[in-house]
C-alpha cells in the first residue's frame, strides 16, 4: 500500500543524480538540500518552499506517517536512494535528510563523517552516565550486603527448582497450563501449530460479520481451563464469580512459578515482591456490565456490589491480589506502560532485589482478549493485519494481530540462587527503560533515538559490549513503519561498539508465533529467549521470506532466521529483549547463558542414600496425575539427580493428601510410582478436622524432642553423615567448634570410637549435642517446622539452640565448659526405673547415697524428689558405685523396669560442681 502512494507530483525538469556529478561536495549539498526542501513542502501543502526551515524538525512541521513515505518516494526518484522512514519520522530536519543522502550517494564531506561520529559518541556517553548514575544510586540506596557488589552480583536471574519436569508459570494461546508451547519441538522447528487469525467465528453476530469486508478472522485464546481452587487462593465465593480472568489465571501464574522454583512462601527465609500487569479487563464490559446503565453508575456512584466488581476486575489490584493470596510482604506494584508493562516489570524487580528491599521476586503479565474467538476491524493505515498474520521484519509486513496469554518468572539475586543449589535458566546482566519525550511525530508515534538510548545503556548498566550480543529479541510488532524504526534504533545503539563483531547478530519476534499480547508482549519474549539460552538454539520466526528493504539490513550486522538452527557463536551467549509502549515508555534487558557450572562446592554435594520424593494435592486423581507427571519428567535423560528432586519437592506446599515414595534412584524411582500399589509408596490423609485448603503449615503438630546423658553409641548418624550434605554440613561446624574448645575429635570419636569411650562425659555430650542438631538442621531443611523444642539434661541446649536463647557459638562454649567439670567430679552412676518418684522414695537402700551419706527415705524433701522425677512414671536416681554385690538389685524390686544409665558419672549430683562455676 505505501509503494503506491505518489510522490507529490512534477517539480520541474530534474536531471536525476547525474547532476551532481560535476559538482563539489559543498555545491551538490545545496542543490540536494534545495531538491528536498521543495519535495518537502509540496507534501506537506506549504505554497513557498522557504517554510522549510533545514534546521526544524518534520514533525512539528505537521508530519504524519503518510507524508513520510511520499517524501521518501520522491527521495527516491529524484536521487536513486531514499532516506529511511524511521529517520523521517524520528523528528529528522530537512538538513537530516540532506546529510543521509549524500552519505548514500558517496558524496559525503568530512563535516558530515564527524557529525555521524560525534552522534555516536553522544549515545555511548549519555548510556555511560546513566548507567554510572544507577550503579551509585544502587550503592546509595542499599545496607551493601557483604556478598553482593554491584558488578558482579547485580545480576538478577531466572531460577526454577532442581526438578527439570517444571516449567516457568504461563498460559499461552490454545494451550493447557503448564504446557509450554514455546519449548514443544514443533515450535522450534518454525511449525505455526495455532496460527493466528484461523478459526471458526464464534456464534451470532460474529457470525455473520465474519465474511464482510474489513472483518478479520478470529484472534487467539488461552487454554480452556475455567475452573479456579478459590479457596486455594483466598478468594471468597461470591468474589470468584465475578473475578477477572486476567487475575485469576495470574494468580495460577503465580502458583506455578513459586512451585516451578520449589519455593514454599510459609517457609521462604525473606521477602518475595510482586511486580504485575493487566490489560483493561473485557470481562468487566462485555459480560458483567454489558447489561447496566452506565449512566446510572456515573450519577450514583459505586454501591457495594459495584465497588466488588471494580475490585476483582481492576488492574490496579492484580499484584496486591498475589501478596494476598500467599501471604508475600514483599513491595507488590501493578505497573501499567502499555506494550512494554510486563518488561518494565522485570525491570523493577531486578531493582528492588539489588536495593535489597525484597530477596525474591515475581513479575510478570496477564492479557486476555474477551469474547474469545472473535474477529477484528481493519482499515487502511491501521496497525492490524488485513490477512491475520504477524509478519515482523518481512516485506508482506502489514501490521500485527493481537493474542491472549498470561506468564509469570521467578527472579533471585544470582548468588542467592547458587547459594541455594537453584538450576539456573539464565542470567539477566542490566536492564533500562526510559521514555521518548517529545520528539517524535506524535504521542503513539516510536522514537527510534529514545530506543537507541535504552539498549545503550542496558549494554552499559551490563558491562557488556555490544559486539558480544548476538540475538535480539525484538518488539517486532509486523508493521510497516514500526519495525523499520525498531532497526534503525537497533543499528544507532550497535554502533556504540569499539569491537569489531566476530559474527552476525540474529533477530527474532514470538508476534509472529502467538501474536501480540498487549501488556504481556514482554514477558513473553523474555521467557522465549531464555529458552533460546537454553537450548542454545534459535527457532524460526514465523511467515519471513524476504526483509523489508526499509530495515536495510545489508547495511547492518542483523539477520533474520528463517528457519531452526543451532544458536552458533563462539563465547559466552548474550542476547537482547526490547519492548516498546505506546505513550513511550522504552525498556530492554540484556541475558546470558546460565553459568556452565556452579562455583567449587564440598566433594559431598548430593544426598547418596534412599531419598523420599514427597507429593501432596487435594484430590486423589490430582495425585495420580501428579504421580505420572514426575515419573514421566525422571525418564528424559537430562533430569536432574533423583537426590535434587527430592529437595524441590520437601519444599513444596503440602495438601490435605500426601504421597511419600522411597526410590534409590531415577530408575527405581519411575518404577515406584508407575506401580499401582508398592511397599515403598505411603499416603495419607489429613483429618476431618483439618482446613479443606491451606497454603501455610501447621508447625504445632510437630514437636523437637532431644534426649540426654545415656543415648550417646560409637558409629552413631555415620550413614546419615556419609549421605545427606546437611547433615554433614552442621556435624563438622559444631565439631570444629568443640575441637577449638576442648581439643578433641568428634569424628573419631562417634564414627570409629578409636579415641578414647564416648562414657566419658567430656566427650559423650559433646558427642550427643552435635549430633542432635545436625539431626535437627536435616530434619528442618526438608521443610519440617517444629512448633515446639523440649530437651532433657544435654538435650536441653539443643532446645535452647534452635528456640534462639543461644547462639551455636555460645552454645558449644557452654557445653564443653559443663562437660569438662562434670567429667571432674568424682566417678558415679545413674539407674533409671519406670516408677514414679514417691514409690522410689519406699524402697531407698540405705547402702545407696548421693553424697557419700546415707540419705533415708523421709529426709527424701519435695524439690529433691523433683530434681530425680523424669516424668510421672520415670526417676533416674543419681549416686556413687556401691562397693559389694548388684547395687540395682538392692535397690529395686523385681518387678520394676530398670536401666544402668551409660554413664561413669552421676550427672545430676555433679551439680556443686556446675554451682560453683555458676553452669
Amino acid at each position: 500500500m505505501v509503494e503506491e502512494l505518489d510522490s507529490a507530483g512534477d517539480l520541474g525538469d530534474w536531471a536525476g543524480p547525474d547532476a551532481l556529478a560535476d559538482l563539489d561536495a559543498g555545491e551538490a549539498q545545496r542543490v540536494v538540500t534545495e531538491r528536498m526542501r521543495a519535495r518537502i513542502a509540496a507534501v506537506m501543502g506549504y505554497a513557498d518552499r522557504s517554510a522549510v526551515d533545514p534546521a526544524v524538525p518534520l514533525t512539528e512541521l505537521g508530519l504524519d506517517s503518510l507524508m513520510a513515505v511520499r517524501i521518501r518516494n520522491g527521495a527516491r526518484a529524484d536521487f536513486g536512494v531514499e532516506p529511511p522512514v524511521a529517520l523521517i519520522l524520528q523528528g529528522a530536519s530537512l538538513h537530516d535528510l540532506t546529510v543521509d543522502l549524500m552519505r548514500q550517494l558517496g558524496l559525503s564531506g568530512p563535516d558530515q563523517v564527524t557529525e555521524n561520529l560525534e552522534n555516536t559518541a553522544v549515545v555511548r556517553a549519555r548510556a555511560q552516565e546513566r548507567a554510572a548514575a544507577r550503579r551509585g544510586a544502587a550503592i546509595r540506596r542499599r545496607p551493601t550486603p557483604p556478598n553482593l557488589k554491584y558488578t558482579e552480583d547485580k545480576n538478577c536471574e531466572h531460577t526454577r527448582q532442581r526438578h527439570r519436569g517444571s516449567r516457568h508459570g504461563r498460559q499461552i494461546p490454545g494451550r493447557e497450563r503448564s504446557v509450554d508451547l514455546l519449548e514443544q519441538p514443533s515450535a522450534r522447528q518454525g511449525v505455526d501449530r495455532h496460527p493466528v487469525g484461523t478459526g471458526p467465528a464464534r456464534r451470532g453476530r460474529q457470525r455473520q460479520d465474519a465474511g464482510r469486508p474489513g472483518i478479520c478472522a478470529p484472534r487467539t485464546a488461552t487454554g480452556r481451563d475455567r475452573r479456579i481452587r478459590r479457596g486455594l487462593l483466598r478468594i471468597p465465593p461470591l468474589a470468584a464469580q465475578v473475578l477477572d480472568p486476567q487475575h485469576r489465571l495470574f494468580l495460577q501464574c503465580a502458583w506455578h512459578a513459586l512451585e516451578d522454583a520449589g519455593c514454599d512462601p510459609a517457609q521462604f527465609d525473606g521477602s518475595i515482591g510482586v511486580y504485575g500487569t493487566s490489560s483493561p479487563s473485557g470481562y468487566l464490559l462485555h459480560n458483567l456490565l454489558s447489561h447496566r446503565d452506565p449512566n446510572a453508575v456515573l450519577a450514583e456512584g459505586l454501591n457495594f456490589d459495584q465497588f466488588s466488581l471494580f475490585l476483582q476486575n481492576d488492574k490496579d489490584f492484580l499484584a496486591t491480589r498475589i501478596s494476598h493470596a500467599f501471604n508475600l510482604r514483599g513491595p507488590s506494584i501493578a505497573v501499567q506502560t502499555a506494550c512494554s508493562s510486563s518488561l518494565v516489570a522485570v525491570h523493577l524487580a531486578c531493582l528492588s532485589l539489588l536495593s535489597g528491599e525484597c530477596d525474591m521476586a515475581l513479575a510478570g503479565g496477564s492479557s486476555l482478549c474477551i469474547p474469545h474467538r472473535v474477529g477484528y476491524w481493519n482499515s487502511p493505515g491501521s496497525m492490524v493485519s488485513a490477512v491475520g498474520h504477524c509478519r515482523p521484519f518481512d516485506v508482506r509486513a502489514d501490521g500485527t494481530v493481537f493474542g491472549s496469554g498470561v506468564a509469570m518468572v521467578a527472579l533471585k539475586p544470582l548468588q542467592a540462587a547458587i547459594d541455594a543449589g537453584d538450576r539456573i535458566h539464565a542470567v539477566i546482566r542490566g536492564s533500562a527503560i526510559n521514555n521518548d519525550g517529545s520528539a517524535k511525530m506524535g504521542y503513539a508515534a516510536p522514537n527510534p533515538a529514545a530506543q537507541a538510548d535504552v539498549i545503550a545503556e542496558a549494554h552499559a548498566v551490563a558491562g557488556i559490549d555490544s559486539s558480544t550480543v548476538s540475538y535480539v529479541e525484538c518488539h517486532g510488532t509486523g508493521t510497516p513503519l514500526g519495525d523499520p524504526i525498531e532497526i534503525q534504533g537497533l543499528r544507532t545503539a550497535f554502533e556504540v561498539s569499539e569491537t569489531p563483531r566476530p559474527g552476525p547478530c540474529v533477530l527474532g519476534s514470538v508476534k509472529s508465533n502467538i501474536g501480540h499480547l498487549e501488556v504481556a508482549a514482554g514477558i513473553a519474549g523474555l521467557i522465549k529467549t531464555i529458552l533460546c539460552l537454553k537450548h542454545q538454539a534459535i527457532p524460526a520466526t514465523l511467515h519471513y521470506t524476504s526483509p523489508n528493504p526499509e530495515l536495510r539490513l545489508d547495511q547492518s550486522p542483523f539477520v533474520v532466521q528463517s528457519k531452526y538452527g543451532p544458536w552458533e557463536w563462539d563465547g559466552v551467549l548474550r542476547a537482547g529483549v526490547s519492548s516498546f509502549g505506546v505513550g513511550g515508555t522504552n525498556a530492554h534487558v540484556v541475558l546470558e547463558q546460565a553459568p556452565a557450572q556452579a562455583p567449587p562446592v564440598p566433594a559431598r554435594t548430593a544426598a547418596t542414600g534412599p531419598q523420599v520424593l514427597l507429593l501432596s494435592a487435594k484430590t486423589t486423581a490430582a495425585l495420580r496425575e501428579s504421580r505420572d507427571a514426575l515419573a514421566s519428567a525422571l525418564e528424559r535423560p537430562d533430569c536432574p539427580d533423583v537426590s535434587d528432586v527430592a529437595h524441590t519437592l520437601t519444599r513444596r506446599r503440602k495438601h490435605n493428601i500426601t504421597m511419600a515414595a522411597v526410590v534409590h534412584d531415577r530408575e527405581h524411582a519411575v518404577k515406584v510410582l508407575r506401580a499401582a500399589e508398592h511397599d515403598n509408596v505411603f499416603v495419607g490423609e489429613s483429618g476431618a478436622g483439618d482446613p479443606p485448603e491451606t497454603t501455610t503449615p501447621a508447625p504445632d503438630r510437630v514437636v523437637f524432642l532431644f534426649p540426654g546423658q545415656g543415648a550417646q553409641h560409637v558409629g552413631m548418624a555415620k550413614g546419615l553423615y556419609d549421605t545427606e550434605p546437611v547433615f554433614a554440613e552442621y556435624f563438622d561446624t559444631c565439631a570444629a567448634g568443640f575441637r577449638d574448645e576442648m581439643g578433641i575429635d568428634l569424628h573419631a570419636e562417634v564414627f570409629s570410637g578409636t579415641a578414647t569411650d564416648l562414657e566419658r562425659i567430656d566427650r559423650s555430650q559433646p558427642a550427643l549435642f552435635t549430633v542432635e542438631y545436625a539431626l535437627a538442621k536435616l530434619v528442618d531443611s526438608y521443610g519440617v517446622r517444629a512448633g515446639a523444642y523440649i530437651g532433657y539434661s544435654t538435650g536441653e541446649y539443643i532446645a535452647a539452640t534452635l528456640a534462639g536463647v543461644f547462639d551455636l557459638d555460645t552454645a558449644i562454649k557452654t557445653v564443653a565448659l559443663r562437660a569438662r567439670l562434670m567429667h571432674e567430679s568424682p566417678p558415679g552412676a545413674m539407674v533409671a526405673v519406670a516408677v514414679g518418684p514417691d514409690e522410689v522414695a519406699q524402697y531407698l537402700s540405705p547402702g545407696w547415697s548421693s553424697r557419700r551419706s546415707t540419705i533415708p527415705a523421709t529426709a527424701w524433701s519435695p524439690a529433691r524428689r523433683a530434681r530425680f522425677a523424669s516424668s510421672p512414671n520415670v526417676s533416674t536416681r543419681p549416686g556413687y558405685p556401691f562397693a559389694g554385690s548388684a547395687p540395682a538389685t538392692r535397690f529395686t524390686p523385681a518387678r520394676w523396669i530398670r536401666c544402668w544409665m551409660n554413664s561413669r558419672h552421676s550427672c545430676p549430683s555433679s551439680s556443686s560442681a556446675l554451682r560453683a562455676r555458676r553452669c
